[in-house]
């Protein structure tokens, strides 16, 4: 039952922020994972590498935030908290500040022209993030265990139609008002 609401809690964090989304066990084992960006295999940080570096940097520690960055600039927020005593680890990312020099990246890496294209087709679909916005998302990822306790079912409210009545703004007069006017402008 935990668990489901935590992969559900997780889901609703990667709707709101569109980043990849990870939830790891306390022994690092993929509860869940959503992708929508893959880093290439010829880059630093592939296949899981930096979500499997940032998870054995936080492992074992009290329910904090943690912002990663890898070798080429990609940035990672991680989250590690306690349900039942069981610790686990939420990560996004990844994201950018700035948009990368791929010239610099193609050369520091070797990368074949079919690799730097593939690489630019892959930054392309990576977010850059203002400062505020990475802060707002940091915030939302601090709150992901009291998401996961509180259930979000809004009341519904139904307007009531034959109450409603559609006003000008101009004046304030309803339509019916207002028909009228015309009306008697055009006997005038």
């Amino acid at each position: 039952m935990e668990q489901s609401k935590i992969i559900s809690t997780a889901m609703k964090i990667h709707h709101v922020t569109n980043l990849n989304t990870y939830v790891l066990d306390g022994n690092g084992e993929f509860l869940y994972q959503h992708e929508i960006i893959s880093v290439p295999t010829f880059m630093p940080g592939s296949g899981n590498e930096d979500i499997l570096y940032l998870f054995e940097k936080m492992k074992g520690e009290e329910e904090k935030l943690y912002s990663y960055i890898n070798h080429w600039n990609l940035h990672y927020f991680g989250y590690t908290f306690f349900v039942k005593n069981e610790g686990y680890t939420i990560i996004i990312g990844p994201y950018l500040e700035t948009q990368p020099n791929l010239y610099s990246l193609s050369r520091e890496y070797y990368l074949s022209s079919i690799q730097s294209e593939n690489l630019k087709v892959v930054c392309d679909k990576i977010y850059v993030l203002t400062e505020e916005q990475a802060s707002s998302f940091a915030s939302f990822l601090q709150q992901f265990k009291s998401m996961i306790e509180q259930e979000t079912t809004p009341r519904t409210i139904i307007s009531d139609q034959n109450k409603r009545s559609i006003y000008v703004k101009s004046d304030n007069i309803t339509m019916d008002e207002e028909a009228e006017l015309v009306k008697v402008r055009y006997k005038t």
